[in-house]
C-alpha cells in the first residue's frame, strides 16, 4: 500500500524507458532538517520520475497509460517548451527565480536547501520549477499570513504544513503513512 500510494509501481515501471533519469527523491539532496518541508513544496512532484526532456516524457507518460499504472513525470522547463529533442536541445536551463520577500520576514527559500546530487542541470531546473516560489516560516500562523499577504509564494512549515493559492493543508503525523512508521 506504501508502494502504491507513494507511486514505487510508475516508477519501477519507468527505470527501463530512455531518458529516465530516476525518481526525484533519488536526484536530490536535502539539508538536514527540511525535509518535511521539502516534500510540502514539492507536493505530488515528490513521488514523480524525472525526465530529460519533451520526447522521454511523452514515452514515459505513455508506458504509464498503456500498463494502468499510476504515475507522475517531471522535466526541465526549458526542454519542455522548445520543440524538438530530449534534452535541453542546446539552450541552457531557465535562471533559478529570484524571490523577494517582505522586508523583517523570517521566511527562508526551501530551493536554498535543496540540490542536485545526480541529473545535475536537469535536477536544478526541475528543482527551480518546482520549489523555486517555496519558502519555509516557522509557525502556521506566521504561513497563513504571508500566504495571504503573498499570494504568488508556497509556504510552508518545518513540520510539513503547506498554504499556496491551491489550498491550505496542515499536516498530522499521525494520519501520514510514511516509510519509517511501516518499518516501525
Amino acid at each position: 500500500a506504501l508502494r502504491a500510494l507513494r507511486g514505487a509501481g510508475g516508477r519501477e515501471l519507468l527505470r527501463g524507458v530512455d531518458g529516465v533519469l530516476g525518481s526525484l527523491l533519488d536526484l536530490v539532496e536535502i539539508d538536514e532538517g527540511w525535509e518535511a518541508a521539502f516534500e510540502a513544496a514539492a507536493g505530488a512532484g515528490v513521488a514523480a520520475v524525472v525526465v530529460d526532456g519533451r520526447q522521454s516524457a511523452h514515452q514515459a507518460l505513455a508506458t504509464l497509460r498503456e500498463r494502468g499504472v499510476t504515475g507522475a513525470v517531471l522535466a526541465p522547463r526549458s526542454a519542455m517548451s522548445s520543440g524538438s529533442g530530449s534534452g535541453f536541445g542546446g539552450s541552457a536551463p531557465a535562471p533559478a527565480p529570484t524571490l523577494t520577500l517582505p522586508p523583517g520576514s523570517a521566511a527562508r527559500p526551501v530551493r536554498d536547501h535543496v540540490r542536485a546530487r545526480h541529473g545535475e542541470a536537469i535536477a536544478e531546473s526541475v528543482l527551480d520549477a518546482l520549489i523555486g516560489r517555496a519558502v519555509r516560516v516557522d509557525g502556521w500562523e506566521e504561513a497563513i499570513d504571508l500566504s495571504l499577504e503573498r499570494d504568488d509564494l508556497i509556504v510552508v512549515t518545518p513540520e510539513g504544513d503547506r498554504f499556496a493559492t491551491t489550498g491550505w493543508r496542515v499536516r498530522s503525523s499521525t494520519s501520514v503513512v510514511a516509510a519509517a512508521a511501516v518499518e516501525d
